[in-house]
């Protein structure tokens, strides 16, 4: 089979083009940047995609997109054309190059917005009630990739994902962030305070490498129409995951609520119901989240010298 996937510099782009390579699968990554993982620079956002459509793939993976919920408050129409219309012009150009490949949306689960705490595990049917420009986009790009299965037969199949951590994502998410700074400290490179913002939040995380795995089994496994929340089953808050990292740590550390870093809105809890795609695809997280860390703090050292 021949994969595309969009966002191949992105975080789980990267993981994901290695692993359908380490298959002896064809695979083709485009990206805005230049990265391993990118075979083609291109903006998904304008005109004529040639490349996709002159590849026929017979998988999309569409991870491209703006995928900071906080960055979205502050440039939100940005999130909007990444997210919504740049989703719009690779389906169309799969449609105008007469392509019904299978095409996996990348998603987010802040799409569900706020549920109360008795209703989760949240299930795939959840009414998605958005709280912020991120999620609006996701829905509306989901909304759109559908309406192209129906009218044009592209094999559409929808990811919601919750949160992907593991080694090599940007400082920008909270875990990645932490253990930038605990680096920094050992390293004398930053007086060893963290500043944070909300510790309270409880999050779903998974290991992008567990990620990546399953994302590969739909390819094989999924069912054009369907949704799949993809997540670890579990969840920790922010300040566990905090606290896990600076247990890693001999140095002490002074921790700072930072107002800069709290967002309009912050949902309390997320936490998937993963039994769909453990039935579809019989894919079950392995990773401990205590690796995860490790290998997430490890890489900062390693990169910081």
């Amino acid at each position: 089979m021949k994969y595309l996937i969009t966002g191949s510099c992105g975080f789980i782009g990267k993981n994901l083009y290695n692993k359908i390579k380490s298959q002896g699968e064809e695979v083709l990554g485009i990206s805005l940047e230049k990265c391993e993982a990118s075979d083609v620079k291109m903006d998904i956002t304008r005109g004529r995609l040639s490349h996709v459509v002159d590849f026929k793939p017979d998988v999309v993976y569409h991870l491209a997109g703006q995928s900071h919920v906080g960055q979205s408050w502050k440039d939100y129409k940005n999130t909007y054309m990444v997210n919504f219309l740049g989703t719009i012009n690779v389906l169309e150009n799969l449609a105008s190059g007469r392509l019904k490949p299978i095409f996996i949306l990348a998603s987010s689960c802040e799409i569900y917005g706020n549920v109360e705490r008795k209703e989760q595990p949240i299930k795939e049917n959840r009414k998605p009630s958005p709280l912020s420009h991120y999620a609006v986009s996701k829905i509306a790009a989901e909304e759109a990739a559908f309406f192209f299965k129906r009218v044009y037969g592209i094999k559409t199949m929808v990811v919601r994902l919750f949160n992907q951590i593991g080694p090599g994502q940007s400082p920008g998410f909270a875990a990645s962030s932490f253990a930038k700074s605990i680096a920094e400290g050992e390293k004398a490179l930053k007086k060893p305070i963290l500043e944070v913002g909300n510790l309270d939040a409880i999050r779903d995380f998974t290991d992008v490498r567990d990620g990546v795995e399953v994302l590969y089994l739909l390819s094989k496994k999924g069912r054009a129409g369907s949704i799949y929340n993809i997540g670890s089953g579990r969840f920790y808050s922010i300040k566990e995951i905090l606290e896990i990292l600076i247990s890693f740590s001999e140095l002490e550390f002074e921790v700072k609520i930072k107002r800069a870093k709290l967002r309009k809105t912050d949902i309390p809890l997320l936490w998937a119901d993963i039994g769909k795609i453990n039935r579809i695809t019989g894919w079950t997280p392995s990773i401990p989240i205590e690796k995860t860390l490790l290998d997430i703090l490890n890489y900062w050292r390693g990169k910081l010298g």
